[in-house]
């Protein structure tokens, strides 16, 4: 008599509980596999590749070999591993060694290989794992949300103050490509203000001080004048702060 028929489940037939083990195996196989086996590398840590390569002689089911993982610690981590070993067939040992594998060979032959490849982390502070990273919530304001959405298809080029930057920009340049030259640098060249007063094309220019957004129209703006293709990308820029604004750039 097998295990399912001594359960008494008046309510579940013997299929469902199978599907209920199974969809319960593969979550607990997806949880380890995003957060038992993720790991952030940061900017001061080094990634080292350790290559294993082996050539000998084999006589088929009597030669066995056995290899084991790097070391992992507190600051160190193994990413990933790749191993080739068209000769041998990898075996289960009872218990299961920590780290190791072991292999028997297929067939008689000379120089077999065994390739193994193993790439570590190592870093100057303790590895920590997405699920021991405390992140605060990010809320973006009602504001900066409309803003982020917002379209920036339509600018308006007639603007008088506009023309008239353009106009002293192509002053100073010979060619086309020179005007594109000038005008980014005189829109790198603006004062850096966040008031979203100084996101307006009209502020931008009169009190030469802008935003990120701001200093974007301004370079779309100019380049749309000379003729040279041009539109705002909106995104996010992410780094390892646990928030991320709104960024644009053209």
């Amino acid at each position: 008599m097998d295990f399912l028929s001594k359960l008494a489940l008046p309510h579940a037939s013997k299929k469902t509980l199978i599907l209920y083990f199974l969809i319960i195996g593969f979550t607990a196989t997806l949880i380890r596999w995003f957060v038992g086996d993720s790991a952030i590398v940061y900017n001061e840590d080094t990634v080292w590749k350790l290559s294993i390569a082996a050539r000998f002689d084999t006589v088929a089911d009597k030669t066995f070999v056995s290899s084991f993982k790097p070391k992992t610690g507190e600051y160190t981590k193994l990413i990933s591993q790749q191993l080739y070993h068209p000769d041998f067939q990898m075996l289960k040992s009872k218990p299961p060694k920590v780290g190791g594998i072991r292999g028997r060979a297929t067939r008689t032959r000379t120089n077999s290989e065994l390739l193994a490849e193993y790439y570590v982390q190592l870093s100057h502070s303790p590895i920590q794992l997405f699920s021991k990273i405390q992140t605060s919530k990010f809320k973006l304001l009602p504001q900066k949300r409309e803003q982020y959405l917002s379209s920036d298809l339509i600018i308006n080029l007639t603007l008088p103050s506009l023309v008239q930057l353009n106009e002293r920009l192509k002053a100073q340049a010979y060619d086309k490509p020179n005007v594109l030259h000038l005008i980014f640098l005189h829109s790198q060249q603006l004062v850096h203000d966040s008031r979203t007063r100084f996101d307006s094309l009209e502020n931008v220019i009169k009190h030469n001080r802008a935003t990120i957004l701001g200093r974007a129209r301004l370079m779309v703006s100019l380049c749309r004048l000379n003729g040279i293709p041009a539109r705002i990308i909106t995104g996010f820029v992410l780094s390892e702060a646990p928030s991320a604004m709104p960024y644009y750039w053209v």
